[in-house]
């Protein structure tokens, strides 16, 4: 991939050959001591963009090569992956990078892979971030914490499938044998916290859905204020990236979920059992379903969605 510079014990190009297809990897930029490493490769025959800042040095052109690969990704509408050992260049006043993040936001998946110390927002200015053991805290926390390095990188491959558009792997498996709602593979989001919720990303039919679900094992399946944080983050990415959202709803009170308001992707809410009216509304947009145990109170006449009784 890259020739003249020896290699450094985090050596960018090992990392970024781990995460991506072999004999995929092409350089963005010639080989120098700039302190991050840009290339084009595939995940699983799908085009991305990664780079990977090296601990190793300290060069300040760093910065510039993120921005340049951030644009690269935006420009032919692939994923951006950033490996991080440490904070990389250091974010300034109307920095260009934390710019550049920003402007990919909601045009091509951002994900993050920290994998050492960062303490700055850089990281954090992803869709997904994805945290290894070495990994210290950082500024907005995990979406998914891994048990190895190795789990990282897996990880990252595996949300790269999810998200890479288009959102379609083939025929599914999980509805075709009638014992199972999603196809393998089903990703949990923020499991480490407001415990009463299920966010993740999976497959139905073959096609990526966002799913958010209570879960009335724990605390009957109530919302409480960091539960509805952790729901509202989650249809705020999957509404950033176009991803569908399928909604499990279990649900004791009435309680509003902010994160659904002028959210425009599909999105179908399942009554496994209970729900009030307070905010089903708001998580419906084309369909509505009830199980044969399910009952909802909510006005009929105040809403246009469909009703499909399973």
């Amino acid at each position: 991939m890259f020739d003249g510079l020896p290699p450094t014990p985090r050596d960018p190009r090992l990392c970024l050959g781990t995460l991506l297809d072999p004999h995929s990897v092409s350089a963005l930029h010639p080989a120098d001591a700039s302190g991050v490493t840009a290339v084009r490769g595939r995940i699983d025959g799908r085009t991305v963009v990664a780079f990977c800042a090296d601990t190793a040095l300290t060069g300040t052109a760093g910065g510039g090569r993120i921005v340049r690969a951030v644009d690269a990704a935006i420009s032919q509408r692939s994923p951006v992956v950033g490996l991080w050992y440490s904070g990389g260049p250091q974010p300034t006043d109307d920095d260009p990078v934390l710019a550049a993040m920003e402007r990919a936001s909601g045009r091509v998946p951002r994900i993050s892979v920290v994998l050492g110390p960062v303490t700055g927002a850089v990281a954090s200015r992803a869709d997904l971030v994805i945290s290894a053991p070495a990994a210290r805290p950082f500024a907005g926390g995990p979406d998914l914490a891994v048990d190895s390095e190795p789990d990282a990188y897996a990880r990252a491959r595996q949300l790269v499938g999810l998200l890479a558009r288009p959102f379609l792997a083939g025929p599914g498996s999980g509805v075709a044998d009638g014992h199972a709602l999603f196809d393998p593979g089903f990703v949990e989001l923020r499991t480490t916290w407001a415990a009463t919720i299920v966010t993740g990303l999976g497959r139905l039919a073959g096609r990526t859905v966002g799913v958010v679900a209570n879960d009335p094992a724990r605390a009957g399946g109530r919302i409480d204020p960091l539960t509805a944080a952790r729901a509202e983050r989650f249809v705020r990415t999957c509404d950033a990236l176009g991803v569908p959202l399928l909604v499990l709803t279990d649900d004791p009170d009435a309680t509003r979920l902010a994160g659904f308001d002028g959210a425009s992707v599909p999105r179908v809410t399942v009554v496994t059992r209970r729900t009030y009216g307070g905010d089903l509304r708001r998580r419906l947009a084309e369909a509505f379903a009830a199980a044969p145990a399910g009952r909802a109170w909510w006005s009929h006449r105040s809403t246009q969605h469909r009703t499909i009784p399973l």
